[in-house]
C-alpha cells in the first residue's frame, strides 16, 4: 500500500469515529503465512464476518466463530 492510500484510509476511519489499531502477529492458523495478518485483525477487533475472496480464507469459515464470505451476494443472504 502507498503511503497516500494508508492517509486517506486513516482519514476515513478517524472522521467515522474508528481508530488504526496494528494487531500483534499471533496467528498461524492460515497455510498461506500472507494471510494470517487479516485473521490476526479479525481477532484483534472480535470482527463479525470476514469478506475476502482468498481461497485460503475462506475454506477456514467459520474461522473460531467467525463466518468469511467470497462473495458479496453471500455476504447480502446471511445479512437477511
Amino acid at each position: 500500500m502507498t503511503d497516500d492510500y494508508v492517509e486517506v484510509l486513516t482519514e476515513i476511519v478517524e472522521a467515522s469515529g474508528g481508530d488504526v489499531i496494528t494487531p500483534g502477529r499471533t496467528v498461524s492458523d492460515c497455510s498461506d503465512d500472507k494471510d494470517n495478518p487479516i485473521l490476526d485483525q479479525a481477532g484483534e477487533v472480535g470482527a463479525a464476518i470476514i469478506v475476502s475472496d482468498d481461497t485460503d480464507l475462506t475454506s477456514m469459515s467459520p474461522w473460531r466463530a467467525t463466518p468469511s464470505f467470497a462473495q458479496p451476494s453471500s455476504l447480502h443472504e446471511w445479512m437477511r
